[in-house]
């Protein structure tokens, strides 16, 4: 008798000691853990302290933190592969034939390439009105630079500049040089008063009259 007590003892001893050691309260999630907040000191842990059931994995707070890095991690990944849209690119002024007539002391001027207008500005071959105006040309294809020169003055444009010189001068532009069609065009009237010579708008007509001077 004393034998059969002595081994039910031994087996109560036994479950009991692998409850302090392995389980404790608490319902588990799906990882096998939960938040302590139940006697938390009793089994060694913090108030609110994650942590693992026994056979649920081992560590505790540090593999909430560990979780969340990767989690965090990964979806600065995702933020990095994702292709952003381009941006849009501004669309570039519109050039429309200016449909004029231009003449030069009561002769009409003809050009290898027609007159364009853009943001109400008229805008011709540079070499032909450079030439018509009886000023010499000097082209630099390096700087994209145009120099008149016409007696004592001396005109100088570049393209896609807003200002051009005279004399050294600058002055403001309406609208800058430019190439269409592999032209390089000038404002018309810039160039024309610039070198002395004035003109006149006739709108009923669409005619621009020069007068060199």
């Amino acid at each position: 008798m004393k034998k059969y007590l002595s081994i039910l003892i031994c087996a109560v001893l036994i479950i009991s000691t692998s409850s302090v050691t392995f389980a404790h309260p608490g319902r588990t999630d799906a990882n096998g853990g939960h938040t302590c907040r139940t006697n938390c000191e009793k089994w060694g842990l913090e108030y609110g302290e994650y942590h693992y059931h026994s056979g649920g994995g081992s560590g505790t707070r540090s593999n909430s933190t560990s979780s969340s890095s990767s989690s965090s991690s990964a979806g600065s990944s995702t933020t990095a592969t994702t292709k952003s849209n381009p941006a849009p690119v501004p669309a570039g002024p519109r050039y429309e034939l200016a449909h004029v007539t231009v003449k030069l002391d009561g002769k009409n001027l003809s050009f290898t390439q027609d007159p364009v207008t853009v943001d109400g500005n008229t805008l011709v071959p540079m070499r032909e009105i450079f030439e018509a105006l009886g000023a010499k040309i000097k082209w630099d294809s390096a700087s994209e630079t145009v120099t008149g020169t016409k007696g004592d003055i001396t005109v100088k444009l570049t393209i896609g500049q807003s200002y051009a010189t005279k004399n050294g001068q600058r002055l403001s532009l309406s609208h800058p040089a430019v190439i269409v069609s592999d032209k390089t065009m000038v404002p018309l009237r810039f160039v024309s008063e610039a070198l002395g010579a004035k003109v006149k708008w006739d709108e009923k007509t669409r005619t621009v009259h020069i007068t060199n001077e």
